[in-house]
C-alpha cells in the first residue's frame, strides 16, 4: 500500500500548506490544504479555521503555494479550466 504523502509542504508562521500531486482524466494536478497550528497546553493542534490575524500569513503561504505549482508545471501539464469571476459567485451562502 503506497502512503499518499504532500509533495511539498510550506510553513509561514502557524500557517502551513500541503501540496498534492494527482492525475485526473485531464492530466497531472495539484490539490492543497491549509491549516493552522496551534498549541493548547502541552498538546499541539491543528485548525481549518482562521481569523482575521491569520490572513497575512495565509496569504502569503497561498502565494508560496501557487509559485511552487507554477514552476512544477510543465506549459504541457497546464489543464485549462473556465475561469468563474468573483462577479459569479454569491458569497453569502458560504456556510461551509
Amino acid at each position: 500500500m503506497t502512503e499518499n504523502k504532500p509533495v511539498q509542504c510550506i510553513s509561514v508562521g502557524a500557517i502551513k500548506v500541503s501540496i498534492w500531486q494527482s492525475e485526473s482524466t485531464l492530466g497531472k494536478m495539484y490539490r492543497f490544504s491549509a491549516c493552522r497550528v496551534y498549541k493548547d497546553d502541552d498538546r499541539w493542534g491543528r485548525s481549518s479555521y482562521f481569523s482575521q490575524f491569520d490572513l497575512p500569513l495565509l496569504f502569503k503561504a497561498l502565494q508560496l503555494c501557487q509559485d511552487w505549482i507554477k514552476e512544477n508545471t510543465d506549459e504541457d501539464d497546464v489543464i485549462r479550466l473556465p475561469q468563474i469571476g468573483v462577479e459569479d459567485h454569491n458569497t453569502a451562502n458560504c456556510s461551509n
